[in-house]
């Protein structure tokens, strides 16, 4: 084997190299943005349900007001 060759191979793994580590990056990338996602539907989730508590909290307050009132 020529030394032109190996040349040529070890550039030819460098470009595999690269591109499987831009590929793995990619895809981590999305994974993080997915497990962002989902930690944002959580968040509102976890949101959702402080307006029901909120929302539970004014009618109690509400009828403790017509308790009083009457």
């Amino acid at each position: 084997m020529d030394p032109e060759e190996e040349n040529v191979d070890v550039k030819n793994w460098r470009q595999l190299q690269k591109s499987e580590d831009v590929k793995n990056w990619r895809q981590l990338k999305k994974k993080q943005n997915v497990d962002v996602k989902k930690k944002n539907v959580y968040v509102k989730k976890k949101n959702v349900d402080l307006k029901k508590k909120n929302v539970d909290v004014k009618k109690k307050n509400v009828d403790v007001k017509k308790k009083t009132s009457t």
